[in-house]
């Protein structure tokens, strides 16, 4: 395979123009192309395992090449675990649209095993296309409800609202499902272990809908399923959004059971005069119509009946969401207003990505990171999340300067990213891609596609955090100067903790609520090597005015020099959650111990701090 690139760019046009000819080239072309393709898949060169992928997946549309590239299953799975987040994307592209009944078993089976590992850049879109695969390829609706509920429990931070509903509105189609579907639901549920928010919208529904549909024989009663859920309103519960929907739920067990509509009632009666307005609202509906002197019970039992089934004929909801993330435009392009209209539609979007495409077949040269960066790279990145409040550099080389502004207030980021071309040649094609986790609401203006030398070109991102994440989100720089393509993926610096503030605490008020927050999640420790630093180092960490800036507890340490305890508050859009930090001196280390209401949040932040203390 060591060919020149002009060799490999007419080898790749040659198969476009197969593919262009659908039905019309000879079989013997389409066998041919699948083939060489196969072994590109299999070389160590990048760059060009990365194009044989992506010719695969443009052959496979030609009628009858699929048969010929499942010859490289093996390899193509292979190619999820590559280093290269570029190659796993073009895998997984490609693995989902080889995948059919034949071989959904073992497909499905291998993308749920990587799922627990998958960088964040990547989870989502693999949650979507597993989703849509057991849809489309069950053996049986049982496997179907196993598949999803593995998925939810999974990765219930990196899902949308959209798998829940979609998996609801198959279990509403199959009244023979019903029952499985609910006592499994049941079951992932009961501990109380491993449970996230999606997983309890997704149960709170299906047991609120089918919950009398599991078999007398196996021993759940209504209330049963009622204590399972009422257990999770304040640890699992993130939001109201999902308390909402489990008061749904509940009023739906009311009707079968006298003792769960007692215990509603008075649940009811301690929302009425909730300060949300949403949950206030909904007691006052379901107390109004469980009241017998405000409507009959027939009246109460058709209003609280089961919902209808779905269309049969309803399109799924997930593959609108695929389809939206693999639209050609990639980079969101908007104008920055003076302050973040959250309900705004969605930005216009470039027109160039299916060009790029293009380029990349013939391409001469991709530039990327020299391994020898990463130890400034990590400096730079953690510079910049060690304060909430700060400017510095996020990437330097002999070709670009990427530098930001960070500011963070309560649940609000403003961000500003500064493009510097140092060659002598101007960028052309320039272009800034986002990971857009939905945990993260974006706003984000667009950049020219043209940089002159020793021009520097500004972009504003607004971000507004929706819940706790456990990883940065990531953005590729990329742009071409003469013929070579330089692509720079990078962490962008802000992480769960950006978003805490500092929460004035007495020592009794600390005390108290550390006590309580025992449930499982709610706490999480690391052990950070010391390596000579004084504890003082690290309380300027977390207490500076110019660094994260929490506030101190004060009468707890007895001895600052060993201890430093502070408390924080994690806004969101909906929510503020009170988070509790606690660095003391254990076994020769930094032991960093964080609780909260949220069990997301602890592990998070904890991991964030670490990472910071590490190299503090």
């Amino acid at each position: 395979m060591n060919r020149s690139n002009a060799e490999h760019a007419v080898l790749f046009e040659a198969v476009k123009l197969i593919v262009h000819y659908d039905g019309q080239a000879s079989d013997r072309l389409t066998v041919k192309a699948a083939a060489i393709l196969g072994r590109y898949v299999q070389i160590r060169d990048a760059n060009l395992r990365y194009l044989g992928l992506a010719t695969m997946a443009k052959l496979a549309s030609v009628n009858g090449a699929m048969v010929h590239i499942k010859k490289h299953q093996a390899t193509i799975l292979y190619g999820l675990k590559d280093a290269d987040v570029t190659i796993r994307k073009r895998a997984l592209n490609l693995v989902f649209l080889m995948c059919d009944k034949s071989n959904a078993l073992v497909v499905v089976k291998e993308l749920l095993s990587h799922l627990a590992n998958a960088d964040v850049s990547i989870r989502e879109e693999m949650v979507l296309k597993i989703a849509i695969l057991a849809e489309r390829h069950a053996p049986n609706l049982k496997w179907y409800v196993d598949t999803i509920l593995y998925i939810i429990r999974n990765s219930g931070t990196f899902i949308d609202d959209d798998i829940w509903h979609r998996a609801c509105q198959i279990v509403s189609l199959h009244e023979e499902l019903q029952p499985y579907a609910a006592k499994t639901m049941y079951e992932a549920i009961r501990d109380g272990t491993n449970v996230n928010e999606m997983l309890v919208r997704c149960a709170a529904y299906v047991l609120g809908e089918y919950g009398d549909a599991i078999d007398e024989d196996d021993g759940v009663t209504t209330e049963d399923i009622y204590d399972s859920l009422r257990s999770l309103w304040d640890h699992a519960c993130g939001g109201n959004t999902t308390r909402s929907i489990l008061l749904g739920s509940f009023a739906k067990l009311a009707v079968v059971s006298n003792v769960v509509e007692t215990k509603l009632r008075d649940l009811l009666e301690d929302l009425s005069v909730s300060l949300d307005l949403e949950l206030q609202q909904r007691a006052l509906e379901f107390s109004a119509i469980l009241d017998s002197s405000v409507m009959s019970d027939d009246q109460m039992e058709k209003i609280l009946d089961k919902m209808p089934a779905f269309d049969a004929d309803k399109s799924s909801n997930l593959v609108a969401a695929v389809t939206k993330r693999e639209a050609p435009a990639r980079q969101r392009v908007v104008t920055a207003p003076a302050a973040l209209d959250e309900d705004e539609d969605e930005a216009e979007e470039s027109e160039e990505d299916e060009e790029d495409e293009e380029d990349l077949i013939g391409m001469a040269e991709d530039v990327t990171f020299d391994p020898s960066e990463a130890p400034k790279m990590r400096k730079w990145f953690m510079n910049l999340v060690a304060s909430n409040q700060c400017r510095g550099l996020l990437y330097d080389n002999a070709h670009v300067q990427i530098g930001v502004a960070l500011s963070f207030v309560g649940k609000l980021a403003k961000i500003q990213l500064y493009y510097g071309n140092k060659s002598p040649s101007a960028m052309r094609n320039f272009r800034v891609e986002f990971d857009q986790i939905p945990e993260l609401l974006w706003k984000i203006e667009g950049v020219k596609s043209d940089v002159e030398p020793k021009e520097q070109v500004r972009q504003r991102v607004q971000l507004v955090c929706v819940r706790p994440f456990a990883q940065s989100p990531r953005i590729t720089v990329s742009f071409k100067v003469g013929a070579s393509t330089h692509t720079y993926p990078l962490a962008m610096p802000v992480t769960s903790a950006s978003f805490v503030g500092a929460k004035t605490m007495d020592s009794a008020t600390f005390m108290s609520t550390w006590k309580s927050l025992n449930a499982d999640g709610q706490t999480a420790q690391q052990l950070v090597p010391i390596d000579g630093r004084p504890m003082s180092e690290i309380a300027e960490l977390l207490t500076g005015e110019k660094r994260l800036g929490l506030s101190r507890v004060t009468g707890i340490d007895r001895d600052p020099s060993s201890s430093v305890t502070c408390a924080g508050l994690f806004e969101t859009k909906t929510v503020k959650v009170g988070c509790m930090l606690r660095v003391d001196v254990a076994d020769g280390s930094f032991r960093v111990t964080v609780r909260s209401g949220s069990a997301v949040l602890s592990g998070a932040i904890c991991k964030a701090l670490s990472n910071l203390i590490k190299r503090a």
